[in-house]
């Protein structure tokens, strides 16, 4: 049977391409059945059932060649229309396209595709052959890259001007409000000649302590505080420091923050330099106790303060708060009680030289139950030794390990008192077997008794008023 269709100049090649294979049931794969005139064709869901049997037979010869045809298992190979000059077309998946492929079309990714006038609206690169790419894709490629700059600019100068500003918390308006003078660093590295070795005064628990003299008159004489780490609290304790105006608190004259707050970040306090040394050294040159230990401003924050690092000087600290890192006033006590044994026998609370590391308060445990409390007294101190005793008795009273137990500062301030009383009292009396030993011994020594009595009532007199 002959079928013929206008407009259609390649269908009869096309038919002779594959007649010669009639007989097969099967033509590559199978969606044309071939029997007798080679025409009887196998239904096909590709191909529209409206399509002329001539653009069907077009349909099923080329979309069978490789399972989908010119297709390429990207799309479906359909018969094109009967006015069209091509035998078949393809409804291609989703990201591609179909383009001219002679005879019909085929599918290919839409990056891929032109249009027919391609080779006049292309880049200079891809009309050469040399698959360039387009001007969009380069200028786009130039602007992400110039966005990517700027921003790589804009965290570099954020973190630089991070470094260079104080820690959070710290503004100086506040802290000059507080009559604290702010100096710099380079002044406090002047002072100290730059945490020189020389002028290193000690160590405690907020940093090293350096002496120092103050560049800006030359004559005042420091002693720098070093803090050992960053202190997220320094506005505040600086205040609350600022605001003690004590005999016997140290003066805070000022403060210093500066250095590289990322890398090497400085803060330093400026007291004033209290020059006898330590505790046990004696006091100040008028013998006035000065109590610098910076961590007192805590006290204010509340009654118990829970903290990850242990605070305070060795041999002060309270072992239970090293324990459990729970401070509370009764570890202010504990404190208060080395205090008093320090200054009562005039010994470092680490006794370094009596077994490399031992405490005054175990040797003086010792003395006590021993019996050997001759040895608690400071050779320069005039008290009665059972006074000494009995402020030694208190002082231990103020560590004992069950925190309950230790008495609060009212009663040790009364019990204090009492001892001081009961002192003085006994020099009064002291004083008075003085005067009547010397009367007699005058009385005894005179002619002149009536004027004797008067002098010696005199003498009396003076005593009661200023007593030894």
């Amino acid at each position: 049977m002959e079928i013929t269709e206008p407009n259609s100049p390649d269908l009869g090649n096309m038919f002779d391409s594959f007649a010669g294979m009639c007989g097969n049931s099967l033509v590559a794969g199978a969606r044309v059945s071939l029997s007798g005139n080679c025409l009887t064709l196998s239904p096909d869901a590709n191909c529209v059932s409206n399509a002329t049997q001539r653009s069907v037979a077009a349909c099923h010869a080329f979309c069978s060649i490789t399972d989908n045809g010119p297709c390429d298992s990207h799309g479906a190979c359909v018969p094109s229309a009967p006015t069209s000059t091509s035998n078949f077309t393809c409804q291609c998946d989703a990201g591609y396209s179909a383009i001219d492929a002679g005879n019909g079309s085929t599918c290919a990714t839409e990056s891929n595709t032109t249009s027919p006038n391609s080779s006049e609206s292309s880049s200079p690169a891809a009309a050469s052959g040399g698959g360039g790419v387009s001007v969009g894709v380069i200028i786009g490629i130039a602007v992400a890259a110039v966005v990517v700059l700027l921003l790589l600019v804009a965290v570099l100068l954020y973190f630089r001007h991070k470094k260079q500003q104080k820690p959070k918390g710290v503004t100086t308006t506040s802290l000059a409000a507080s009559h604290c003078t702010e100096f710099s660093l380079a002044e406090v590295l002047k002072a100290t000649n730059s945490w020189s070795n020389e002028n290193q005064l000690g160590s405690g628990a907020f940093g090293d302590v350096y002496k120092g003299v103050s560049p800006r008159d030359g004559t005042t004489v420091w002693a720098v505080k070093r803090a050992r780490w960053m202190n997220a609290d320094f506005q505040k304790e600086v205040q609350n420091m600022a605001d003690k105006n004590h005999p016997n608190i140290v003066r805070l004259l000022g403060f210093a923050i500066g250095g590289d707050m990322q890398t090497r970040p400085e803060q330093a306090l400026i007291y004033e330099f209290v020059s006898n040394g330590d505790l046990q050294k004696w006091m100040d040159p008028s013998h006035m106790a000065k109590v610098a230990d910076f961590g007192l401003v805590r006290v204010e924050e509340g009654t118990t303060v829970g903290t990850t690092r242990i605070m305070g000087t060795p041999g002060y600290v309270d072992p239970v708060y090293t324990k459990t890192s729970k401070a509370n006033t009764t570890s202010d006590v504990y404190s208060f009680g080395v205090l008093m044994l320090v200054v009562l026998t005039r010994r470092p609370a680490l006794l370094y030289s009596d077994g490399g590391g031992r405490t005054l308060l175990s040797w003086v445990e010792e003395c006590l139950t021993s019996g050997t409390t001759a040895k608690l007294k400071d050779s320069d101190m005039d008290a009665p030794d059972d006074a000494v005793v009995r402020v030694a008795q208190l002082a231990v009273s103020c560590t004992v390990e069950r925190t309950a137990s230790r008495p609060n500062m009212a009663h040790i301030a009364n019990h204090l008192q009492a001892i001081r009383e009961e002192v003085a009292g006994k020099d009064k009396l002291s004083a008075a077997i003085k005067v009547d030993a010397q009367v007699q011994k005058m009385k005894d020594a005179s002619t002149g008794v009536g004027s004797l009595e008067a002098e010696l009532q005199l003498i009396r007199e003076s005593y009661a008023k200023n007593p030894v």
